[in-house]
């Protein structure tokens, strides 16, 4: 994939802003709706959310020091996505293939308290300034780890589609799970 500095991190950009859209309207549901599961090995809304939150955790710090040590010297206007980096960005789309998260990764509790929507609204907030800091880089010099695999890296602009289509991955599952956990 070849596109467009400007144009990626706008589109990402808008892409995080859709998905604090979306969270806002879970704040807006109760406790027992939000904790819904459709089966015991399902995830509910909040759980998806608590697991957002951990890799945000993650990888948020991963981000600051890569964008922080990099010089600002944009390079080029154009961001040339790497063979497994746009491989691994398109797997974490939604509906893409399914995967079975980390255990250290998973939720670790059935009824997770509400307060996590507003920690992932400001990690996506935080998103969000990583995303505009990262104008004046060049996507493909900058590194960043895989938080996993400490020992992969990928280029700046890979990763952000990652997480972003990560946090769209499960925003979406848990607006499915709100559908189905409907009552009328």
């Amino acid at each position: 994939m070849k596109m467009n500095r400007a144009e990626l991190l706008n589109e990402l950009a808008q892409q995080t802003r859709n998905v604090i859209g979306d969270v806002k309207e879970f704040k807006l549901m109760d406790d027992e709706k939000l904790n819904f599961k459709e089966n015991p090995g399902s995830w509910s809304a909040l759980e998806c959310i608590a697991h957002l939150v951990k890799f945000g955790e993650l990888y948020i710090r991963e981000f600051e020091k890569s964008i922080t040590k990099a010089d600002d010297a944009p390079g080029s206007d154009q961001f040339k996505s790497g063979f497994f980096g746009d491989l691994f960005a398109k797997k974490m789309q939604p509906g893409e293939t399914k995967m079975k998260a980390p255990k250290s990764m998973q939720p670790v509790e059935s009824n997770v308290n509400r307060d996590v929507l507003d920690k992932f609204l400001v990690q996506q907030e935080k998103w969000l300034s990583l995303i505009d800091a990262a104008r004046s880089k060049d996507l493909n010099k900058i590194k960043v780890r895989l938080s996993l695999a400490q020992f992969i890296k990928f280029k700046l602009g890979d990763m952000f589609r990652v997480i972003v289509n990560h946090n769209l991955r499960h925003v979406e599952q848990g607006k499915r799970v709100l559908h189905k956990g409907k009552v009328d």
